[in-house]
């Protein structure tokens, strides 16, 4: 005859649906805190390659300038620094439709056409 103790001996130990709903639910918690840092990350990453950008942008605008023996106020587009000093025309990462940058003059630093407030030089 089995006993109380025989009878919780041969009981196979399962995992309830309790404990299955808190490590989804802590899993879940932790996947979108991580997203929400990996999009930021992101963000802030491609902010920098557009700050890099218009640095580089500049830069040759002052070797185009100093080559062809231009004042500040010369105005400058895009179409003179390509393909001779810029390969390809750069833009944002975040403008969907790839306007590129906007350059006026050689002293005027070049903007970012998708956010010029925020990709700026400080």
């Amino acid at each position: 005859m089995r006993t109380k103790n025989n009878r919780k001996q041969h009981r196979k130990k399962a995992v309830t649906l309790t404990e299955m709903m808190v490590v989804v639910a802590i899993v879940a918690m932790l996947s979108s805190v991580a997203f929400m840092n990996i999009r930021n990350h992101r963000l802030k990453a491609q902010k920098y390659i557009c700050l890099s950008h218009l640095r580089n942008i500049e830069n040759n605008i002052s070797l185009w300038a100093i080559n062809n023996a231009s004042s500040a106020d010369f105005p400058v587009q895009m179409g003179d620094l390509i393909p001779g000093y810029i390969r390809s025309t750069p833009y944002c990462p975040l403008d969907p439709s790839r306007e590129g940058y906007t350059v006026t003059t050689v002293s005027a630093r070049p903007l970012c056409s998708r956010d010029p407030t925020n990709h700026a030089f400080d």
